[in-house]
């Protein structure tokens, strides 16, 4: 009995031969011309003005959140409880942060509760994750959004392909983040992206990026800020305006994305397929699944909730006698991880409940509709 995993590799031998083959034109290997064409080929395929490549998902949004810190000065940030670590605000670049309770159905941000939030707080930022790569309800965050006038991150990770309404995620927001994770739809080793379609983000996205520095502005950008710098010429490529990070990618990894990308809208396809069949299945055993709001979604995995811990327990000792790998739903309840315990973030009970019975079975373009009956067939059992 083969082994079922959470992801397959999606670098295949023919990415590979390509990468070897350039390779040994012992071309630069560093941030450079391949970068940028990646960056080109991303931007028009989601439909942004902008598009930075990172060394990760999480780089990217850290750099999201510090080109909204750069424009904002003070942030105060409401952001879903149920998500990934870094998709909350690092340590210091909030003066405000307040933890949302997730949907009832697609478990994304409670529109709801985001509302309540915005009437009592006010935060001029709001961080949506698509949860497993469903998408977050967009008309209601829009909504609330030109009502509050607050700034809009989408942390996309997952969710490449995914659309609310015809229009893609990661195309609504100020910023959007995307990852280039091993087991996402395409892979660039490490890697990740950050959007936009605003300048002034785009310039700040640059310069966080690289050090601080201007190198990567156009030459009209990069005159500018050093007349104002008024500092020695010897020192213009060496004039740091911003904190900054290093936080490049390298051409090799853009070079396996470049490639990745001609498969791309393939994948998704057989991910939404595979998404399709598993909710057909689970909803005539009336097993409680992860409900996309706007139809099915190209998942990065199946959310499912037990009926209880215990129950949740069961099914994972089931699954694993099986050899069919799952895990929880990323990082849960995040007002329950060990470095945000100290916090007062009040009443989550959704949160809780996907923390405590949430669990995820794999879904990627390798699996056959034998492999997910089998998983069905386990987790049901149970």
């Amino acid at each position: 009995m083969k082994p079922i995993r959470l992801a397959e590799n999606t670098i295949t031998e023919a990415d590979l031969g390509d990468l070897c083959d350039w390779l040994r034109t012992n071309p630069r290997l560093t941030q450079g011309d391949l970068v940028r064409a990646f960056e080109e080929a991303w931007a028009k395929w989601l439909g942004v003005q902008y598009a930075v490549m990172v060394n990760s998902g999480s780089s990217a949004l850290l750099l999201a959140y510090a080109a909204l810190r750069q424009h904002l000065g003070a942030m105060d940030v409401a952001a879903p409880a149920v998500a990934w670590p870094t998709s909350l605000p690092p340590l210091g670049f909030y003066n405000s942060l307040h933890l949302v309770d997730a949907s009832k159905h697609s478990w994304d941000i409670d529109p709801e509760a985001l509302d309540r939030i915005c009437r009592r707080y006010d935060p001029n930022v709001v961080t949506v994750v698509d949860v497993l790569g469903v998408p977050a309800n967009r008309d209601a965050l829009m909504k609330l959004c030109t009502e509050y006038g607050f700034c809009l991150i989408e942390d996309c990770c997952g969710a490449h392909g995914a659309a609310w309404n015809g229009q893609k995620v990661g195309t609504f927001g100020d910023l959007s983040c995307f990852s280039f994770y091993y087991g996402h739809a395409m892979s660039t080793i490490e890697g990740g992206v950050v959007c936009t379609n605003d300048p002034r983000h785009h310039r700040n996205l640059l310069r966080h990026r690289s050090h601080g520095w201007a190198v990567d502005l156009n030459a009209k950008d990069r005159a500018e800020l050093f007349a104002l710098a008024n500092e020695d010429a010897f020192r213009e490529r060496f004039t740091f305006y911003v904190p900054g990070f290093n936080v490049r990618s390298t051409d090799l990894n853009a070079h396996i994305g470049l490639s990745q990308m001609k498969r791309l809208d393939d994948n998704i396809a057989l991910r939404l397929k595979n998404d399709r069949y598993y909710r057909t299945r689970l909803r005539v055993h009336g097993t409680q699944i992860q409900e996309p709001a706007d139809g099915a979604s190209p998942t990065i995995a199946v959310g499912i909730l037990a009926q209880s811990p215990e129950h949740r327990c069961r099914i994972g000792m089931a699954l694993a006698a099986a050899d069919i790998e799952y895990r929880p739903i990323g990082g849960g309840n995040m007002a329950r991880q060990p470095f945000l315990r100290r916090g007062t973030w009040g009443d989550l009970p959704m949160a809780d409940r996907i923390h405590d019975c949430g669990f995820q079975v794999p879904n990627h373009p390798e699996l056959t509709s034998e492999d997910i009956d089998r998983v069905i067939s386990t987790l049901v059992g149970a």
